[in-house]
């Protein structure tokens, strides 16, 4: 049985964190909001890499990477002025731990999130999903996909207890693109 282990940091911009826990995000896979749009990105070398029809967007305010072993949340603080670059802002990272500690977060199960669209080509390691609501969304994914092939993120459910013995699901952790 696994448990949910976190790190927290206060007042850091999107980069210092990427680079503070890059060795447990490699090769991890990245959302990125901004304003104007929502985007997908992979984890290299501590910092973010984006397809090259999809250029990184401007004013970034909240991020989740993540792989099999880890998610990083980051979300900016907007009362931090803003002064070009990043924002700073909070960072967490979720890990699975043997060990239970004394706010026990306990691993229920996992699940998937499809992601909409279908294959509609692929491009040095990327793979464009396309649905004609929503347009294309470039992921970082190098397997080949099937005509009836889809992508899912994969996550896990952690619970705790209440005071009166009720379990809830009170955490998830991302863990990976999945192939369906």
């Amino acid at each position: 049985m696994g448990y949910l282990k976190t790190e927290t940091q206060e007042r850091i911009s999107l980069s210092l964190a990427l680079a503070s826990w890059k060795d447990c995000l490699t090769g991890a896979v990245a959302i990125v909001y901004s304003p104007s749009k929502c985007v997908m990105a992979r984890c290299k070398d501590g910092g973010l890499e984006y397809h090259a029809k999809e250029p990184a967007p401007y004013a970034i305010f909240e991020v989740r990477v993540f792989n099999a072993n880890a998610e990083m949340r980051w979300l900016a603080d907007l009362s931090i002025p803003y002064v070009g670059g990043d924002f700073e802002g909070k960072a967490v990272l979720l890990t699975e731990s043997d060990e239970k500690g004394e706010k026990t977060h306990e691993r229920l199960g996992t699940g998937q999130y499809l992601l909409w669209g279908t294959n509609k080509s692929r491009e040095d390691g990327w793979t464009e999903l396309f649905e004609h609501r929503v347009g294309s969304l470039w992921t970082p994914f190098a397997e080949d996909l099937g005509e009836k092939d889809r992508l899912a993120i994969g996550y896990v459910e952690y619970t705790r207890a209440d005071t009166h013995g009720n379990m809830a699901v009170v955490a998830e952790r991302l863990t990976g693109l999945v192939k369906l």
